[in-house]
């Protein structure tokens, strides 16, 4: 018969082992969904004073269409862009974006 601290560690290690196959799985799967995307993305690249069409994000996602031109005021780096939205300057994310 197992003492009650002898079936703790052995489930301690169980789930150590469980943990470290579900890290692999994780990482694996993480991979083939970031190729997945990769292949039918495209790379967004614009300059500052660009005009730009904005894709809003409006509560019926059906009836969404292009708005715009707006102006490209500041890249803040290679994927957020900041640009002058009706009256105001806000950040956007470059797939919310096209020329």
């Amino acid at each position: 018969m197992k003492l009650t601290y002898q079936y703790v560690l052995e489930l301690q290690n169980h789930f150590q082992n469980t943990c470290e196959v579900v890290r692999q799985e994780l990482s694996q799967s993480q991979e083939k969904q970031k190729h997945y995307y990769d292949v039918k993305s495209r790379e967004h690249k614009f300059q500052v004073g660009d005009k730009v069409l904005l894709l809003p994000t409006d509560e019926n996602k059906l009836l969404m269409q292009w708005k715009g031109p707006f102006e490209l005021v500041q890249c803040q780096n290679d994927n957020n862009y900041r640009v002058q939205f009706e009256g105001h300057m806000k950040m956007f994310y470059a797939n919310m974006l096209k020329n």
